[in-house]
């Protein structure tokens, strides 16, 4: 499940967004995933992004849960 609040500015101007999520049905494998995800407009050609999340799953290390952060990170700048 996802959801989304706009918690600073308007529609059409907003300054700071939170996105989150988290698993509620599904595979046995992942017994539990959330995260979150924020993103705040520092200037005007600058913008801040802020991840968290907690992922407990089989063949799932640490190390897989940042590369998948880092993913998401470069699929935000692209």
């Amino acid at each position: 499940d996802w959801a989304y609040s706009l918690k600073d500015g308007t529609e059409k101007d907003p300054k700071s967004i939170l996105i989150s999520y988290q698993k509620t049905e599904g595979t046995a494998h992942i017994k539990h995933l959330c995260g979150n995800i924020l993103i705040q407009k520092l200037k005007p050609d600058s913008t801040g992004v802020y991840l968290y999340e907690e992922v407990q799953a089989d063949r799932r290390s640490a190390e897989d849960v940042a590369k998948g952060i880092i993913g998401t990170l470069r699929t935000l700048r692209d």
